[in-house]
């Protein structure tokens, strides 16, 4: 953005503007790290944030490793209230649906990670289908044997195969 100030020492003030466009529908987080610390299994809170305008209802949850992974829908809670100041609201906040995800500890984790796949009403078939992606945190150099050759990631088996993004 460029102004134009009217003064002789600066005539023109150039001030670096940046947009994020948020978009319409976005899973937060969009995946999880495991540490090769996690010992034994955890829950992980997912949020599906939408535009107020434009409300979604989840239609469906699946995970890859069902035996290992669930996900259930939270039932929702109380929007927290926007702040505002005697001119109108400063930020408002997206509303969103809350998962619970039940995620197993570094050593249950298959090698090649896994997912969950959130099915949506939503008329766009970007948003139709989002996946919370879970895998396992690269170990630290220090922490590899030497010698030991990495394994490769077993290649899924049909019924695992990733979902469509």
């Amino acid at each position: 953005m460029v102004l134009t100030t009217g003064l002789e020492r600066v005539p023109r003030l150039e001030i670096p503007v940046s947009v994020y466009v948020v978009p319409r529908v976005a899973l937060r987080p969009a995946q999880w790290l495991v540490s090769p610390r996690v010992k034994r299994e955890f829950r992980k809170r997912v949020r599906v944030e939408y535009r107020a305008d434009q409300p979604i209802k989840i239609t469906g949850i699946r995970s890859s490793h069902p035996d290992l992974i669930q996900a259930k829908l939270l039932p929702p809670r109380r929007e927290p209230k926007p702040l505002s100041s005697a001119g109108g609201p400063l930020r408002r906040f997206a509303p969103f649906h809350e998962l619970e995800v039940t995620i197993p500890s570094y050593d249950q984790l298959p090698e090649g990670g896994a997912w969950v796949e959130i099915q949506t009403d939503d008329p766009l078939p970007q948003y139709q289908k989002l996946t919370f992606r879970i895998r396992k945190q690269p170990l630290p150099a220090s922490l590899k044997r030497p010698g030991r050759e990495a394994t490769k990631a077993a290649r899924p088996e049909p019924d695992d195969q990733e979902p469509d993004d």
